[in-house]
């Protein structure tokens, strides 16, 4: 019974992903670092949006874990920064562990600098 636990635990915590949006089939040429800015009246640059990136990720994730899977996910596609970071939790009920589990997820729009 113990090992069933720790597998669903397992399971249940430890993933987590970032998936990307482009708005346009332009690719740019990665980064090396992205600046977080929670609104775009913060950027003192001219810019374009390129796209979305969406994290999600286990119940044990933090929301750190998924704003640096965004950031990785961000330079592989060229971003300079990411704007309008926003964080929720999805609530959904798992049959394994007989309750609701609350997983994290985040979202942002990928900007590069003209």
């Amino acid at each position: 019974m113990s090992k069933r636990i720790l597998f669903i635990f397992i399971f249940l915590s430890g993933c987590h992903s970032a998936e990307v949006t482009r708005f346009s089939s332009h690719s740019y040429p990665p980064t090396s670092t992205v600046e977080v800015f929670t609104d775009a009246l913060s950027i003192k640059r001219d810019f374009v949006e390129i796209g979305y990136v969406e994290a999600s990720g286990g119940i044990t994730i933090t929301k750190q874990q998924l704003l640096d899977d965004m950031i990785e996910k961000a330079k592989i596609e060229g971003a300079n920064a990411l704007v309008k970071v926003e964080f929720w939790d999805t609530t959904e009920y798992n049959y394994a562990v007989k309750g609701d589990v609350h997983k994290p997820r985040a979202k942002a729009t990928m900007i590069r600098y003209k």
